[in-house]
């Protein structure tokens, strides 16, 4: 059976301490209208980067939609790790 990956959670700004790991980082959009999450990862493997869902493409669902897309990215990309950090305070 196949278990999904892990989720820590980091401060306002902070990194992931390394490597093979999916990014969740809350924080408003540029207009400080709305609530974003941009969605980003690090591979081990031929995909080094990825930028899933960040900048001006960042998902706009709610926050339990963004733990669920990054859970499925993680999934299929076979990360150990997700990475949850709120920048909304920054």
């Amino acid at each position: 059976m196949d278990i999904g990956p892990e989720f820590r959670v980091l401060k306002a700004g902070e990194g992931p301490p390394s490597s093979n790991y999916i990014l969740l980082v809350h924080r408003f959009s540029a207009d400080k209208r709305a609530l974003v999450h941009d969605i980003s990862g690090s591979l081990d493997g031929p995909e080094p980067a990825l930028a899933f869902l960040s900048g001006a493409n960042a998902f706009t669902g709610t926050p339990g939609d963004a733990l669920r897309k990054a859970d499925c990215l993680a999934t299929q990309h076979r990360v150990p790790v997700v990475y949850v950090r709120d920048d909304t305070g920054l």
